[in-house]
């Protein structure tokens, strides 16, 4: 960086107070251990809930890291099965397949490879523990691990994500959204994120929390 550019980075960093430090939680998305069998498109979707429409209970939009874009998004039509392992500190109980049958018939074409999963919950149905599962359904922040572009969205839509993308959740949401997606976020903290190949930035948890800081 140019002097000039260095001491507005500097700057920055003495005023603002780093990510770390605000009351926020960084989490990534859905591990599902076998996309194919959770991840289905529209026509699946339907076909569940005609057969069965209490499928339509556990069965929710999907954002990829790929689908995530500036200020919002571009929905592939792709939803997840959300056959969540329950979260035990809050009595919230892990999905009953057997209160399924349309879901469980589907995914009983995929079970051989279900039940050999490590990334699974109490059953071969259900996806692994994650204890911030109701995080996904309140305002959050979401934004790609990958990308060229450094795009964050502000989701009031309750959807559920991928592995490839992360999510924000705590206080002054709109207003860190508004900070990432500028241009002096992008001009003073573009290099302090791992360039992979093509261009591509990694903006992982760590990455993320360690070496940004906000001005307020």
């Amino acid at each position: 960086m140019s002097e000039i550019e260095l001491r507005i980075k500097a700057k920055i960093e003495r005023l603002g107070t780093p990510l770390k430090d605000w009351q926020i939680k960084i989490n990534y998305g859905v591990k599902t251990g076998y996309n194919e069998a959770f991840v289905i498109d529209r026509q699946k979707r339907e076909e569940l809930c005609e057969q069965d429409p209490k499928s339509d209970e556990i069965i929710r939009p999907l954002l990829r890291g790929r689908d995530i874009k500036r200020y919002g998004y571009e929905f592939a039509d792709l939803w997840l099965i959300n056959t969540h392992n329950g979260i035990r500190e809050k009595g919230l109980p892990p999905v009953d397949i057997n209160s399924y049958p349309a879901i469980e018939k589907h995914l009983n074409s995929f079970f051989e490879v279900l039940e050999r999963r490590t990334d699974k919950g109490i059953t071969p149905y259900n996806l692994r523990n994650c204890a911030y599962m109701e995080d996904f359904f309140i305002q959050k922040i979401m934004y790609s691990n990958m990308t060229k572009f450094l795009p964050f969205y502000l989701d009031d839509q309750r959807f559920l994500q991928n592995d490839k993308s992360f999510m924000i959740t705590g206080k002054h949401l709109a207003f860190l959204t508004a900070f990432f997606n500028s241009s002096l976020f992008k001009y003073c903290f573009m290099d302090n994120f791992p360039e992979l190949q093509g261009g591509t930035r990694e903006l992982s948890e760590d990455f993320l929390r360690e070496n940004t800081c906000n001005e307020s």
